[in-house]
């Protein structure tokens, strides 16, 4: 469990492998006092591989931030306006760190591909940039000790199905397809991105993945499969309560809601017989150990923030801001 005071936060983390052999997801955080913009940056991240024994997504955990701190400042000393509360600004940083991490992944030549969610936070704000389908959603509470709490989502997941993302696909020349098969006796239905009939992608934005992104007429981002993040910019909030960022093989099975519930009651028990100071990560256990008896097959990594009091709302892309 990690604690930063002044950033009025308390962290922790878990993973397990599941039923797979390979453990092919990577997290990242990386801490931060920036001198350029006068504030401290607390970086998480969640980061869901395939196909690769987990590379990929060990590159991008091991290099987001460093990149993301580059791009931060290349783009303020290139004279573009700091606005830490515009969508459009982090828009336009994240893109860019994204795909310079993609083009660096690339030169290294490696196979596979990854989903990321990652949550910039600082002492008034919380940055979320998504690409693929992990996931990280807000629970905020009316009061600290209230039985009453709410679950909002901060990224919204990249499925083949989702008209904007199959509309992308089949403008690169590529098609969306319906699977259904037995996995561990539980019948599971997924829309694939096919390159072939041997080679499906069932998440439409990814890092790496190079042969999904090979239509020469196209830029990065209108590939079959792109790395540009969606992002959603909230201001903290005095009801602002946890934090949680995990991969698929955690929302395969359990809602936003049964997510917020479970942390919730967790933390309420886990608080009453004395265990403070290993909470954040012995809810994280619970949490991937409930998704596991409720019928889970992936790989399962998540990160828990308990956030202290501040204020604020939610902001998206679409409010162009």
């Amino acid at each position: 469990s990690y604690s930063l005071p002044a950033l009025q936060l308390k962290y922790g983390t878990a993973e397990m492998p599941g039923k797979r052999i390979i453990m092919e997801d990577s997290m990242c955080q990386d801490h931060w006092q920036d001198e350029n913009f006068g504030m401290e940056f607390l970086l998480m991240g969640v980061c869901d591989g395939h196909g690769d024994d987990g590379l990929v997504s060990d590159f991008v955990a091991s290099n987001m931030a460093k990149v993301l701190r580059e791009t931060m400042k290349e783009m303020s000393d290139e004279g573009v306006e700091v606005s830490m509360f515009c969508v459009n600004y982090w828009n336009a940083i994240w893109s860019k760190t994204c795909l310079t991490v993609d083009g660096k992944m690339k030169k290294e030549k490696l196979d596979g591909g990854s989903t990321g969610v990652f949550a910039l936070i600082t002492n008034n704000f919380i940055v979320v940039a998504n690409v693929g389908d992990s996931r990280c959603v807000l629970v905020q509470q009316e009061v600290a000790a209230s039985l009453v709490s709410t679950v909002t989502p901060l990224s919204f997941d990249h499925k083949p199905e989702n008209p904007a993302e199959k509309d992308r696909v089949t403008n690169a020349g590529m098609k969306v397809e319906t699977e259904t098969y037995l996995n561990d006796g539980v019948e599971r239905t997924y829309n694939k991105i096919v390159k072939s009939q041997s080679d499906k992608l069932a998440v439409a934005r990814a890092f790496g993945d190079f042969d999904y992104k090979r239509n020469d007429n196209l830029g990065p981002e209108d590939q079959a499969v792109c790395c540009i993040p969606d992002v959603v910019v909230h201001k903290r909030d005095e009801k602002d309560s946890f934090l949680v960022l995990a991969c698929d093989g955690v929302w395969d099975v359990m809602s936003n809601e049964d997510v917020k519930d479970f942390v919730v009651e967790q933390v309420r028990e886990k608080m009453e017989t004395g265990l403070c100071d290993t909470l954040m990560p012995e809810v994280g256990d619970a949490l991937l150990e409930k998704c596991l008896k409720r019928g889970s097959t992936d790989n399962m990594s998540a990160m828990l923030v308990c956030l202290q009091p501040k204020s604020g709302q939610v902001l998206s892309a679409s409010d162009n801001k």
